[in-house]
Parts: structure tokens; C-alpha cells; sequence
């Protein structure tokens, strides 16, 4: 036993202590009902009792202490070209960070109501917009360890060149991973599953090089984000290998989160 745990036995001790007087006092005790016996029990076992609570609250409080300390969530952005399979991946991440046992939860802000219209009239309100829902998913989700976007800024970033719009975004969350698939990719696909320009125009024509500009956006950000390219047939990502790398370096950004404490 060492000076340092010594004083988590002390509510022991004094149950063992209490003990020894009541049986010494029971021994001169002639009452033949033991009252005097009794009454200095139920005293002990208060008294144990008492000196137990504080260890016992500051057990309960202790997860929470810990999350309330650490800032702020970190925050994960899932991003990349269509067809990729953020949504799944985002799927996957969020199991694999539950058996993990930390606490998550997910958000698609470009899915809360379309702003696609507005990138080329309007890109600083569009921008404002998302960046709006975020927010109000940040405040809503304070107690969580981990924040996953599904899309962030690197979608407004291929959409507009607006320094303002982009601006609104800074800084970046280092932990931004895209999947980059290819035109062609897209444009099979596109064209497997029958999708006209009326329902996804993003799609079609000039907006089909947003595949192009994600390959440019990884090169003029390399240090702020990180691609991942399809490693299996059919242009497809292997998404439990992706989501295992990505869960790594989350455990990583977490420990320094905890060491800033």
C-alpha cells in the first residue's frame, strides 16, 4: 500500500476501527436489550457511510468532467466526387468509432435544403448558409467527442472561386479526407442509372468536371486534407479500409486534444 491510494481505504478503516469499539463497549454493556450496542452501530455504519460519499459522487462526475474539459468536438469532413461513397463511409466511421467507445454523431448540411442554384449568383450567401447549419450543429452537439460532416467546405470550395464565400469556412478542420473518383467514373454511372440533367445538374456537362476539381483541390491543399483514390474494381473505394485509416488518425487528433487539457 502506498501514501497515494491509502487514502481511499480511510471510509475501511474507519468501518474497522468502529467495529472494534463496538464490540469493546457491547462487553461492558448490560443492557439486555443491547440498545446502547445497537445505537452505536447505526452511528458507525453513518459514519461510513458519510466518508464513502465524496469518493463515490466524484466517480459518477468523473466522464463527464473529462468531456466538459476538452474544448470542443473534433471535427471529421467526408468529401469527394459523386458516386465515391461518403454516405456509406460516414456510416462506417460512425460504427467503427462507437466500438471505440467515444461518442459521435453526423451531420449532411448540403442535404438540409439545395443551395446548388445559388454558388454562381449568389456564392457568399450560398456559403453563409451552410456554414449557418454547422454552426447550429456544433451548439446542438457540444457533448459529443467527434463531429463528422458529411460534405464540407471542400464542396463549397469546388463550387466557387469567391474568396469571401471560401473565407467563410476558415480555419479548415485537419481532418478532411476525399474520395476522388474520375469523370469517367461519374459520367458511367450517370449514365447507368439514367440521370437526367433536370434532376442532378451537377452531373452534366460543365459541372462534371467538379471531378477535375477535387484532383486540383487535393493538390492545392495537400496539407489540409487527404485523398483517397479506388482501390477496387468497378471504380469503387474500399470503404472499410478507408474508414480505418481515417478512425486512426481521429484517435491520434484526440490524444492531443486530451494532452491540451
Amino acid at each position: 500500500m502506498t501514501p497515494m491510494n491509502l487514502p481511499l481505504l480511510h471510509a475501511e478503516i474507519w468501518l474497522l476501527l468502529a467495529a472494534c469499539a463496538v464490540l469493546l463497549m457491547d462487553l461492558f454493556n448490560n443492557d439486555p436489550e443491547r440498545r446502547p450496542t445497537f445505537w452505536l452501530t447505526q452511528a458507525a455504519v453513518a459514519g461510513f457511510a458519510w466518508r464513502r460519499r465524496p469518493r463515490c459522487s466524484a466517480a459518477r462526475r468523473r466522464p463527464m468532467r473529462v468531456r466538459s474539459m476538452r474544448m470542443a468536438p473534433i471535427e471529421v469532413v467526408i468529401d469527394g466526387t459523386n458516386f465515391g461513397g461518403k454516405t456509406p463511409l460516414v456510416a462506417r466511421l460512425l460504427e467503427l468509432i462507437a466500438a471505440r467507445g467515444w461518442l459521435a454523431a453526423s451531420a449532411s448540411v448540403y442535404r438540409e435544403g439545395e443551395v446548388y442554384a445559388r454558388w454562381d449568383d449568389d456564392p457568399v450567401g450560398a456559403a453563409a448558409t451552410i456554414v449557418g447549419r454547422m454552426q447550429a450543429h456544433r451548439e446542438r452537439l457540444t457533448d459529443v467527442d467527434i463531429l463528422v460532416w458529411d460534405r464540407g467546405w471542400p464542396t463549397c470550395f469546388i463550387s466557387t472561386r469567391h474568396a469571401a464565400a471560401r473565407r467563410l469556412f476558415l480555419p479548415l478542420p485537419p481532418l478532411t479526407f476525399v474520395l476522388l473518383n474520375s469523370a469517367a467514373a461519374t459520367a458511367k454511372k450517370v449514365a447507368k442509372y439514367r440521370l437526367t440533367p433536370a434532376a442532378v445538374p451537377w452531373m452534366h456537362d460543365r459541372r462534371l468536371k467538379d471531378e477535375i476539381s477535387y484532383e486540383q483541390l487535393a493538390q492545392l491543399f495537400p496539407n489540409d486534407l487527404r485523398s483517397f483514390a479506388p482501390t477496387l474494381a468497378d471504380d469503387r473505394f474500399d470503404l472499410d479500409l478507408v474508414a480505418s485509416e481515417i478512425v486512426a488518425e481521429v484517435a491520434q487528433a484526440l490524444v492531443r486534444s486530451d494532452d491540451r487539457r
